[in-house]
């Protein structure tokens, strides 16, 4: 599907606005705030458990395969005298082997006064030490692409190009001393386990919406059709509209969680294919 059949979101938009508002004109206003509500309680019910859930998914089925990867793409790189040279561009020069270096970083963090000296002694600010391993863990990383996902560095760094490692000195703790399985436990913790729950969190939410939506409906069913006044007819249309708005909702979380998982191979769901559409892209744009 290509970036030419921009038009398709427009399409879709004035599909819901039509079906929402026609079904508000012909359901008059019980029906139509009742499907309202429902709309909106399954929202917020949604909105409660997606959180957990996509965590007990992730912990379930993915974080175990996810470490493994990780760990399998450190121990084929050499990223040690990436992490090396980083830290010399950022005028820290170590003399000392990775394990050596290892054991100051551990006993600088930890606030060892004996550490503390012998970093001082081998010109080591620790006051900079987490920043500068930060930087060097990012650098050292993001030269071997191949060890994060694109989809998941493109998710968290929010487009901005930089991987943000909370626990930047303990990867490097363990990379230094080859502890792969470590180090990749703590890339996948503060890196990849955010990313990927945030993105299943919008999933399960409108998966979990829309269930709920569809058995709270059959309820509506057994309300009866009454004829109705202009007032009615006009205040179920507007029902109908702010139903059409909750469902606009729901398809730009769906659009923008796609968005994230993709880099470039699905161009319709690109941010140029977006840019392109009139109605779609002021929905779009308005719920960042």
């Amino acid at each position: 599907m290509g970036v030419s059949q921009w038009w398709l979101y427009d399409l879709v938009v004035i599909a819901i606005a039509v079906l929402c508002i026609w079904s508000g004109l012909s359901g008059g206003v019980l029906k139509s705030c009742g499907s309202l509500v429902v709309g909106i309680v399954s929202c917020i019910v949604a909105g409660w458990f997606s959180g957990s859930i996509s965590e007990s998914i992730y912990d379930s089925f993915l974080k175990q395969s996810v470490q493994s990867t990780i760990s399998q793409k450190l121990s084929e790189v050499d990223i040690t005298d990436n992490i090396r040279s980083e830290l010399e561009n950022n005028g820290i020069y170590l003399s000392l082997d990775n394990e050596q270096i290892a054991d100051i970083i551990d006993g600088v963090r930890s606030q060892d006064s004996a550490m503390q000296q012998a970093a001082a002694m081998f010109g080591i600010n620790t006051d900079e030490i987490d920043k500068e391993l930060g930087e060097a863990v990012n650098y050292a990383i993001e030269t071997h692409g191949d060890i994060i996902p694109d989809w998941a560095e493109k998710a968290v760094s929010n487009g901005n190009g930089k991987i943000k490692i909370d626990s930047a000195a303990d990867v490097a703790v363990a990379i230094l001393r080859d502890d792969y399985t470590r180090a990749a436990s703590e890339i996948e913790n503060s890196y990849l386990r955010p990313a990927v729950i945030g993105l299943l969190r919008t999933i399960v939410f409108i998966c979990l919406a829309a269930l709920l939506s569809s058995i709270l409906r059959t309820m509506l069913l057994v309300l009866p059709n009454k004829r109705n006044s202009i007032m009615g007819t006009a205040v179920g249309a507007a029902f109908g509209a702010a139903k059409a708005a909750l469902y606009l909702y729901l398809l730009v979380l769906l659009v923008r969680c796609i968005s994230s998982m993709q880099s470039g191979e699905y161009p319709f769901y690109s941010n140029k294919t977006i840019n392109q559409t009139y109605l779609f892209r002021i929905f779009y744009d308005m719920w960042k």
